[in-house]
């Protein structure tokens, strides 16, 4: 069976390419032979696409994705094309925080951190957080990281005030894996 989300042996290995012969007795999730070429299949947090099947259709080449890095990847593209301005900082769930994303948001901030590389930079003591913000914080629901409970209900739009810091939910993908906020100090 598939490992779930949790599993970081397994998630790192993503995204991967499985071929697939037809009509096997190998156990998998979903009907791999009743796709179509190029159509993504979403089960869980995984996003499998067909990518390839041979002339005799009796096998077949899949990619296999993470489905929340799926999502935090096409915010990040749509942020990315709209960004009117540069924000200070830009945070990414630790996971998902890979050498393309840097580059895509690079131009979004010369400051692109992880959540966990965020927290020992404000924590060291040679800046004040204040110098950080605002944020622009891209999330993957259900991850492990530390965060405010209340990002799980936030409607788009809306605002959140906690400790002296406003969050607003700007963005949030279609099926809700990943959201985009941003982080502002009350002033």
């Amino acid at each position: 069976g598939m490992a779930t989300p949790h599993e970081r042996s397994f998630y790192q290995r993503l995204p991967a390419v499985a071929f697939w012969v037809f009509g096997n007795k190998d156990r998998h999730l979903l009907p791999l032979s009743g796709m179509d070429s190029c159509r993504h299949y979403k089960s869980g947090w995984y996003r499998f696409t067909l990518a390839a099947v041979d002339s005799d259709t009796i096998a077949g080449v899949y990619l296999v994705e993470s489905h929340a890095a799926c999502a935090l990847d096409s915010l990040a593209r749509i942020v990315a094309e709209q960004a009117g301005q540069r924000l200070p900082t830009v945070l990414w769930p630790s996971d998902y925080l890979t050498d393309s994303v840097r580059r895509l948001t690079a131009q979004l901030s010369d400051r692109v951190f992880s959540y966990s590389e965020f927290y020992q930079e404000v924590t060291s003591g040679e800046h004040e957080v204040d110098e950080y913000l605002p944020v622009l914080a891209f999330w993957a629901f259900n991850t492990k990281e530390k965060h405010p409970e209340f990002m799980h209900y936030m409607d788009d739009g809306e605002n959140y005030l906690s400790g002296g810091y406003r969050f607003t939910l700007v963005l949030v993908d279609l099926e809700e894996m990943a959201a985009v906020y941003v982080i502002e100090p009350l002033r």
